[in-house]
């Protein structure tokens, strides 16, 4: 590999990230939430919230559960409250709605994991292998991620949440399901409609979308990232991704590059440009995504070794 300055480097590290990214927003944009949302609306749009569901009504709602139970998110919130409605014989019209409305979330979150996963997994591979071919050939072996260490990765606590992923996607559902029929209700009191397309919703639906993934503004620095909740557990990857790849390419030293402009946090700008042994490595800490970054994490680190 030719020798790269460090903003050529920079780019080499996140130029197929960005690519896996632009596949992942463009199909968060496609699956059009409002739509699947504004469908739950209008099956309640002429009954009484305040009322019962009949027997019938209550059946059909434990067989819907059931594919729920199935197709869901993965969160045990999430179960434990459709395994209450499961055996609930007593069911408002207004606890239907509700149960749909979050319901409708969850399986849209779940099928962005499930649609990650695989963009993760490559990004995972290539920086693996242009990391360790860069940085020394393999000096220890080659031994990129399997897609079981990226599915343990999704599931572990990741510092820029706080959280799991999944916990974080569950908690962004009940944020938005409670902003969403707290707007609903609110039109209704008024004699209105929710309507997806208005400009107040829209820019709710939007909002859920942008929160995920969303086209950094350009700079100088930064000329084709992202951000949002996808792309700080990509960060998280690929900052182990590229650690093992050092690891088991024979790396002694590393240098940590931040991204300097308006901005980059204190962390990063204190950490810029020193030198680690790769022994006192440690994601989060002196390897990036460094913990807790108000943006995703865009610093990089590189062989010293690399560059002598």
């Amino acid at each position: 590999m030719m020798f790269m300055d460090d903003l050529e480097y920079q780019k080499f590290y996140w130029e197929f990230v960005d690519e896996q990214e632009d596949i992942l927003q463009s199909y968060i944009y496609g699956l059009d939430i409002s739509d699947v949302v504004n469908q739950v609306f209008q099956r309640f749009s002429d009954v009484d919230l305040n009322s019962m569901l009949s027997v019938r009504e209550v059946a059909r709602l434990h067989k819907q559960i059931e594919i729920w139970l199935k197709n869901g998110l993965d969160e045990k919130s999430f179960h434990l409250l459709l395994k209450y409605f499961e055996n609930k014989k007593r069911i408002r019209q207004r606890e239907s709605l509700s149960l749909w409305i979050l319901a409708a979330l969850c399986i849209y979150y779940q099928r962005i994991l499930q649609k990650s996963m695989g963009l993760f997994y490559q990004a995972a591979r290539h920086n693996y292998q242009a990391i360790w071919k860069a940085s020394g050939f393999g000096k220890k072996g080659y031994s990129p991620p399997e897609q079981k260490e990226i599915e343990a990765l999704m599931k572990d606590i990741n510092p820029a949440f706080g959280m799991t992923l999944t916990q974080r996607l569950w908690a962004d559902a009940r944020y938005y399901h409670d902003v969403l029929l707290s707007r609903y209700h609110t039109l209704v009191l008024n004699g209105k409609r929710f309507h997806p397309d208005s400009p107040v919703d829209k820019k709710r639906f939007e909002k859920i979308e942008d929160v995920l993934l969303k086209r950094s503004n350009k700079t100088k620095e930064e000329s084709n990232g992202h951000h949002g909740v996808m792309d700080k557990q990509m960060a998280f990857i690929i900052g182990y991704t590229v650690l093992k790849a050092f690891e088991d390419s024979g790396v002694d030293r590393y240098r940590f590059i931040a991204v300097m402009d308006g901005r980059t946090t204190d962390s990063c700008k204190n950490l810029n440009g020193k030198v680690f042994s790769i022994s006192e490595a440690k994601l989060g800490v002196n390897v990036p995504p460094i913990a807790n970054p108000p943006h995703p994490c865009r610093s990089v680190i590189r062989s010293v070794e690399e560059q002598t």
